[in-house]
């Protein structure tokens, strides 16, 4: 348990205001699309078709923590489900740049 805080936690992890802010961002996440944001990987589809949306749990490493948010792809039932309010709130909460953190 204690590797996969270290994993998840925030750059600042003993800052606890602005790590609880992150941890929040990780719980949202998780409780709307069921699954961790850094082990979650949406399902793409062969070129030309649009994608599926399908929601995949990857093995968490380092380049999915320090990439984007894993937003399921526009257009799809999973990015309809929910609005940009809510993605632009785990945006700022998920934010690398604590300063710019909720």
């Amino acid at each position: 348990l204690e590797a996969k805080m270290l994993e998840y936690g925030p750059s600042e992890f003993l800052d606890f205001g602005r790590a609880d802010v992150w941890s929040l961002g990780c719980l949202l996440f998780t409780v709307l699309y069921g699954s961790s944001p850094f082990e979650i990987e949406w399902g793409v589809s062969f070129v030309g078709e649009p994608a599926d949306g399908t929601a995949r749990i990857v093995r968490c490493n380092k380049s999915l923590i320090l990439g984007p948010i894993p937003f399921p792809p526009c257009g799809t039932a999973a990015d309809r489900r929910y609005g940009e309010n809510i993605k632009g709130l785990i945006r700022c909460m998920l934010n690398h740049d604590r300063s710019e953190r909720l």
